[in-house]
């Protein structure tokens, strides 16, 4: 089984090293896949050509009619009154409806670019903890087959000892059990490495995960103050589309307003006539007649009134909205910015202190087994201490990259 793992730990390696494939590639390479980015623009460039339709104004109507034929003979030149009439009619919406209409659109189709960058940003985030959790599990692959050839090599001590009858058997049964722990937290890993594979593939593709090399953490370097991090909150995707969805119902306010000035449609009509005139024997005159409509609100109460109203109260909503989403971004800006500085604290103690420190005791024990001054059992426990003491430490960057990964989101980086 050992056997096997190593071997997949080599082909892993070499693999990576063959043609490695970075973050800032992968990254580039799940945007160019993401179905979810062309969904949204999409929707923005449709939002977009229905405002430009909107601001239009309707199509003319073209009428022609048959006017006064006699029902007795359906002759066009029987009657004076018959004709035949051609005519066209233009409705003009209320107000500036037309101006409203393309603006309300307009910036719903900009709420849409918005929700597409926002989508950018959270797609970035996942890959980049995705990364580190590869790079996690592969660290934590190599600590362990170091701690690996340690534990071997304790065995062989318990059993050289053993042998010269200086330490019982129950020493050499521990470091067995000690090392077929190791074995097994040797399979997790790779197990781990494979199902965050497969979850990185789903971004990536499979053949650009086999070639990831996850060397490094995702972030590097320090993040900015608090201060400047919290400038460049206003212009988190989540507020900016939140401000062009309040534009859009200003938009909407206004547009109700105009009902309340009257539209009206504008038609001119021309009518052929036929025949004479009975007295003068005269060719009869055609026709032409102008048309003016009004639409006039006059129980503006229980219509106009309450639509106003509704426009209102949404504007309300989203302003509302607006607010609880910038407080809860800033409730996510102050907890990842201590859990930063947290982490860099932890992890000075982990390299000052801890590690220093545990690796000498687990030295210092090993001696002291040797020159049969100590049990096998503190030189087990002082080593898997240091294990899980390195793992430990090891996590601690992860939890300081990922504090720092999503003050990147917070950016809208």
């Amino acid at each position: 089984m050992m056997s096997k793992i190593l071997l997949a730990s080599l082909l892993i390696i070499f693999s990576l090293t063959s043609s490695a494939l970075g973050l800032h590639e992968a990254e580039q390479l799940a945007l160019q896949r993401a179905d979810e980015l062309r969904q949204y623009e999409n929707k923005h460039q449709a939002l977009e050509a229905q405002a430009i339709a909107a601001g239009q104004l309707p199509d003319p109507s073209l009428n022609i009619a048959a006017l006064n034929l006699p029902v007795n003979s359906f002759s066009l030149s029987q009657e004076a009154m018959t004709q035949i009439q051609l005519g066209i009619q233009q409705a003009f919406p209320k107000g500036h409806s037309l101006k409203y209409q393309y603006l309300n659109l307009h910036n719903q189709s900009l709420a849409a670019k918005f929700q597409q960058e926002l989508q950018k940003t959270m797609i970035l985030k996942t890959l980049r903890e995705q990364w580190n959790l590869l790079y996690f599990w592969q660290k934590s692959l190599q600590i362990l087959q170091k701690q690996r050839r340690t534990f071997k090599q304790l065995e062989k001590v318990t059993r050289s000892l053993f042998a010269n009858n200086k330490v019982p058997q129950k020493d050499v049964l521990n470091a067995q059990l000690q090392l077929s722990q190791v074995d097994e937290r040797l399979i997790d890993a790779q197990q781990s490495i494979e199902t965050t594979q497969a979850e990185l593939a789903r971004w990536i593709g499979k053949e650009a995960t086999r070639r990831l090399n996850a060397a490094s953490l995702a972030t590097k370097g320090q993040p900015e103050s608090k201060d400047r991090l919290q400038e460049k909150l206003a212009c988190h995707p989540i507020l900016k589309a939140e401000r062009a969805d309040i534009a859009a119902a200003r938009d909407k306010i206004q547009l109700s307003r105009q009902d309340y000035l009257p539209g009206f449609n504008a038609g001119l009509a021309y009518g052929f006539r036929q025949g004479r005139e009975n007295i003068t024997g005269r060719k009869r005159p055609d026709f032409l007649t102008g048309v003016l409509t009004l639409s006039v609100p006059l129980f503006p109460e229980s219509r106009q009134d309450k639509k106003l109203l509704a426009t209102h109260k949404e504007l309300c909503a989203l302003i509302e909205k607006h607010h609880a989403s910038y407080k809860e971004l800033y409730k996510q800006l102050t907890k990842n910015w201590i859990d930063y500085q947290k982490s860099e604290k932890k992890l000075m103690l982990y390299k000052n202190k801890l590690l220093p420190e545990a690796k000498q005791y687990a030295s210092s024990t090993l001696i002291a087994y040797q020159n049969n001054q100590s049990d096998y059992i503190n030189v087990a426990q002082s080593h898997i201490y240091l294990l899980n003491l390195q793992l430990s430490a090891l996590k601690e960057e992860i939890n300081q990259s990922q504090a720092q990964i999503n003050l990147l989101y917070l950016q809208g980086q």
